[in-house]
């Protein structure tokens, strides 16, 4: 009926018993989504696209997308999705797909094998090779994410995140030439990105120019850095340096950032100590000892 409205003759529209059991599936979902997607489920593992025979996957798919990202059933997609791994080994989009789906589930070794068995299917694809450097790199596996961005350098020019992404790992290695060269190259293109000012930092740091250090510090904290370990870098040499009210500063931006560190409110309660705010630091501390109940030296803080 929809059809003859729209204007389409008669003749182009073709229904078949699955075409009208999936709509009724689907029309339920106004009802109840939980059981239309048990049954439209059962419908997919039923058709006979589905078998090993007539497995071709697109509209397997689509399925796997809507559990994923209408329905947010992501076990129920890595199901489906694995199946046709195991019947069409041979499909790298499928390999691909199935380890964005551990990516999103956080489980960065079963991701990372997906990708590198794609890779291994079709080698000068820069998405999966992309994908498997962010991997790797949320496994903190350094020196495998190195080596995914420079085999990904030789397929195309890397974005900013790639090249701050390769310093890293080059300052992991201790080649922080390399790095800040890098870092050089990253800034140039965008001025105000914090994390490459937070590992410039680090190069300055370890070259013991402790000014310059704490000046990229301050340009990474600018723009509320979801990296924490810039504000303990930063709070750690202010408080060196005896600079009380910058460390307490930082700190108070630190704990503002991550509420839930432990770290931020002890270095927010050492900073009060030092200039004599014991209400403030007590507040402070009894917060770090809440958040980490077994840390000593908090402990002996608050006491003192």
């Amino acid at each position: 009926r929809t059809a003859r409205q729209s204007g389409f003759r008669p003749q182009w529209v073709v229904l078949s018993v699955f075409a009208l059991t999936h709509t009724g599936a689907f029309v339920m979902t106004v009802q109840d989504e939980s059981k239309a997607m048990e049954r439209v489920d059962r419908l997919v593992r039923e058709d006979v696209h589905y078998t090993r025979e007539f497995h071709h996957g697109e509209r397997l798919m689509s399925w796997a997308y809507i559990l994923t990202n209408d329905l947010d059933k992501k076990e129920l997609a890595v199901d489906h999705l694995r199946n046709r791994s195991i019947w069409e080994p041979q499909d790298r989009n499928s390999w691909s797909n199935l380890g964005s789906l551990y990516w999103k589930l956080n489980r960065y070794d079963s991701a990372a094998t997906c990708f590198e068995e794609a890779i291994k299917l079709k080698g000068d694809d820069p998405n999966t090779f992309e994908q498997l450097a962010l991997t790797y790199s949320a496994m903190q596996d350094w020196e495998k994410a190195r080596q995914t961005v420079e085999a990904l350098a030789g397929l195309r020019e890397l974005k900013t995140l790639e090249i701050n992404l390769l310093a890293f790992c080059l300052l992991s290695a201790g080649e922080d030439r390399r790095a800040d060269s890098l870092l050089t190259i990253s800034l140039s293109r965008e001025p105000d990105q914090h994390e490459a000012y937070y590992q410039r930092g680090i190069v300055y740091e370890r070259r013991s120019d402790t000014a310059q250090a704490l000046g990229s510090y301050e340009r990474a904290m600018q723009s509320a850095t979801d990296v924490e370990d810039v504000y303990l870098r930063g709070a750690r040499l202010y408080q060196a340096l005896q600079r009380w009210s910058d460390a307490e500063r930082v700190a108070a931006a630190w704990q503002a950032q991550f509420p839930n560190s432990a770290l931020a409110p002890f270095f927010l309660g050492v900073s009060r100590i030092a200039t004599q705010q014991y209400p403030g630091a007590r507040d402070a501390l009894e917060r770090s000892v809440t958040l980490a109940p077994n840390n000593a030296l908090t402990q002996f803080y608050l006491a003192t």
